[in-house]
């Protein structure tokens, strides 16, 4: 025995011995499973070990920028936002097979950024909007000179009381030329989130590479301000 259809619908395929079927379509669930009877999801692999699901290209001409192999995420919804909402995809990035995963997502109306938002190249390092990766960790903010294209990296915490606990470091745009790096804290006790919360306890001039504490605009090589800017060195 190698296939049995049930009355309900249910179809096996039987491995060699005709005892254990290795691939179940689940009439009533609509589940596709592939080493098991039981399957859980639309498709479900199951495997004593190393499951693996592996897409292949027959391709045998590499071509740097093409696309190896890509997982789409679908929507239908009955309005404006039906289409591929997100997708990965493995990308050539020379013709000697090396590789990068590159990361997409929608803002609106289920149109695919044709700019990855997330990249892992082929050594390992990882860009946040951007597909030239610059070290291990790469954020950046986008081309322009005002505070959409600013780059921040956050780091937050619920009290018990609710409130949202947070600081920030962030490469603020200051001029054409240069970027501010800014230690900002939240200052005011809240469950919400504003620019407006935070204080720029530390900041490193990009024009001059002053530091400022206290204040924004360090016009010295170290620069304390407050009502009483008093530096302490103890024993």
């Amino acid at each position: 025995r190698r296939q049995l259809i049930s009355s309900n619908g249910d179809i096996s395929f039987y491995e060699d011995t005709g005892t254990t079927p290795k691939l179940f379509w689940d009439a009533s669930a609509e589940k596709l499973g592939i080493g098991t009877s039981s399957p859980d999801t639309v498709l479900h692999l199951a495997k004593g070990s190393a499951a693996t699901l592996r897409l292949e290209s027959t391709t045998t001409a590499l071509s740097t920028g093409g696309v190896l192999g890509a997982i789409e995420f679908e929507s239908n919804d009955t309005g404006s936002q039906s289409g591929i909402n997100a997708k990965i995809n493995s990308v050539f990035t020379n013709t000697v097979g090396a590789t990068s995963l590159q990361f997409f997502t929608s803002d609106s109306f289920a149109v695919v950024d044709s700019t990855p938002k997330m990249v892992i190249n082929n050594v390992g390092n990882v860009g946040i909007g951007t597909s030239s990766v610059i070290g291990n960790l790469n954020l950046h903010g986008g081309t322009g000179d005002t505070a959409s294209q600013d780059v921040v990296q956050t780091f937050t915490r619920i009290s018990s009381t609710g409130n949202r606990l947070a600081a920030k470091i962030r490469l603020d745009h200051s001029t054409t030329a240069h970027a501010d790096l800014k230690f900002q804290v939240k200052t005011t006790a809240s469950s919400a989130e504003s620019d407006s919360y935070y204080t720029d306890a530390l900041t490193i001039q990009g024009s001059t590479g002053n530091v400022g504490i206290g204040t924004s605009l360090p016009d010295h090589i170290l620069c304390l301000e407050g009502a009483e800017p008093t530096l302490r060195i103890f024993d």
